[in-house]
């Protein structure tokens, strides 16, 4: 009995000697190139995306609103929902538009470079544009607002490589292009 309780100790003593195995190394942590390498070019970015998405809007309300889904290739989500409807509101309205949009002072808000998410003031111009009925007669109120305070975002798309437009909204705040 003793030799059998020195063996089961025995054992006992080996199994709690054995080495515990090793963990596996760690798995090296995969580096992330961000999209943009500082915020000048994701405002670089931006701005070239706004005026991409500001040109086309124009084509196609000289076109009386033709064809809206063309807005696809420089907007998404939010802004290429309100943009389409106000594209094919023209269309049945029989109404066009004529001249052209500007903007400036476009100040980024912020911006994620590892994502490309960006969001950004800018000052809409409309002052070179009207929306006229098919006798050429504007449809537009004479007192509306020619510079439009609006914050903007942006998303990154992988299949491009470039910044489409996502939301537009009104500035609730001061106007902040009044001044200028």
């Amino acid at each position: 009995m003793a030799s059998a309780a020195c063996v089961g100790g025995l054992l006992l003593g080996a199994a709690g000697c054995t080495a515990a195995p090793k963990p596996a190394p760690p798995s090296p942590t995969p580096t992330i190139t961000p999209i943009f390498a500082s915020d000048e070019e994701a405002l670089a970015a931006a701005t070239e995306a706004y005026a991409n998405y500001l040109k086309l809007s124009v084509v196609i309300a000289h076109e009386g609103g033709n064809n809206s889904s063309r807005m696809e290739g420089v907007a998404v989500g939010e802004a290429l929902e309100t943009e389409i409807h106000a594209l094919e509101g023209m269309l049945e309205a029989g109404t066009a538009g004529v001249g052209v949009l500007k903007f400036d002072t476009l100040t980024m808000q912020s911006a994620d470079l590892a994502t490309g998410e960006l969001s950004a003031y800018v000052c809409l111009d409309v002052s070179e544009s009207d929306v006229v009925d098919s006798a050429g007669v504007s449809v537009v109120s004479v007192d509306r607002v020619e510079r439009l305070p609006l914050e903007i975002g942006f998303v990154f798309e992988p299949a491009t490589q470039r910044l489409l437009l996502e939301r537009t909204r009104s500035w609730d705040g001061e106007n902040f292009c009044s001044s200028l």
